[in-house]
């Protein structure tokens, strides 16, 4: 589980509720922190690759030490929420350790997840950097995580691609989860609509649940939260079949 806060912010307790839930349904539950950016761009600030490479660093040391927790190797799902959600995508996407300082740590195990659930995460960065220019958050927050500010003008983008699920797309991509809110001023809902009709266009078979609220559920009633809670538990249940 992989918290949001636009690269910058958040922490891993975020999910400290949701990993004990899981934990008493037979999963092994893990929440992760990663190296945050900074919106000033100083010398000294953690962008991109580092996420990436923390994140996937993570799901090899799961694997690595499968054993002492009791975990299976090859029935790891990702989530996320916002930026969470990005980088639980691209853990889907990337079948390969992304070149990044940390890269060499466990070098013989996968860096990859079978399933992902995202919940509203940035698939289009430099799309949506320019499509949300109202959003001051938006403004500075992808070129803090691209190491870049004032962001570049010039097309195309490389570092943005790099950096986007939606392209990054692989044949071994798992199933997607996508969860969208269509009131998102935010991460802008095209930003899931496009991914989920890149998947289709490339022969899988992506979910989606469409809510009629903000970012990070914003307007929902406890009862409408609880029912996505529940189609997400139902879910990984049918990705992960967990053992009681």
């Amino acid at each position: 589980m992989i918290h949001g806060g636009g690269w910058v912010g958040g922490q891993k307790e975020k999910y400290d509720t949701m990993c004990k839930h899981y934990a008493s349904e037979g999963y092994v539950a893990v929440t992760i922190d990663y190296r945050l950016a900074n919106p000033n761009l100083s010398q000294d600030t953690d962008h991109w690759p580092d996420q990436i490479g923390d994140v996937q660093l993570a799901v090899r040391f799961l694997r690595a030490n499968a054993s002492s927790l009791g975990l299976d190797p090859g029935r790891i799902c990702s989530l996320g929420d916002s930026a969470g959600a990005h980088l639980a995508l691209m853990l889907d996407e990337l079948q390969t350790i992304h070149p990044s300082d940390v890269a060499g740590e466990y070098p013989n195990q996968s860096p990859t997840v079978e399933c992902v659930v995202d919940q509203f995460g940035p698939t289009d960065l430099r799309e949506l950097y320019f499509q949300n220019k109202k959003n001051q958050e938006v403004q500075n927050d992808i070129p803090a995580l691209l190491g870049r500010k004032p962001y570049p003008l010039k097309k195309p983008d490389p570092l943005a691609n790099d950096a986007s699920p939606i392209d990054n797309i692989a044949p071994q991509t798992g199933p997607v989860l996508i969860i969208q809110g269509t009131l998102d001023k935010t991460v802008l809902p095209d930003q899931s609509k496009h991914l989920y009709q890149a998947l289709k266009s490339d022969g899988f078979m992506p979910q989606y649940i469409s809510y009629n609220g903000g970012h990070e559920y914003s307007g929902l009633k406890p009862s409408q939260l609880q029912a996505i809670m529940t189609q997400i538990n139902n879910y990984l249940n049918a990705q992960l079949q967990p053992e009681n």
